[in-house]
């Protein structure tokens, strides 16, 4: 029903779509605090990556930060940044075939967001 009202499709295919998706399944999951904040960790961590570099899209491998923190919430903060499963890789790049950044999110990502 929340995907009815915010206009959302039940199968997204854009990255706006699955980034709206996210949000709504954050919004109604058991902890969506968490949820928020760390994908605001998430994007942080990225656009730092990315800073500097000549990449404007990153193919993320979230193995460690998964281990830590769980798929569930790991998998739903990543695709509430707008980073989204493509042919069984993270990414953020829009089309899926611009050049990316390959990043490993640390497994304490989230442990240090939360003491800033």
């Amino acid at each position: 029903m929340i995907l009815d009202v915010m206009g959302v499709p039940d199968h997204p295919t854009t990255p706006d779509e699955h980034a709206a998706h996210a949000f709504a399944q954050a919004v109604v999951s058991e902890f969506p605090g968490d949820v928020f904040e760390l994908a605001r960790a998430i994007d942080a961590h990225l656009a730092g990556d990315l800073h500097g570099t000549d990449f404007q899209f990153a193919n993320v491998n979230p193995k460690p930060l998964i281990e830590r923190e769980g798929e569930a919430l790991v998998c739903l903060a990543l695709r509430f940044c707008g980073v989204r499963l493509n042919g069984g890789e993270w990414t953020d790049s829009p089309r899926g075939d611009e050049p990316t950044l390959q990043l490993t999110l640390p497994a304490d990502l989230y442990t240090n967001w939360k003491k800033l």
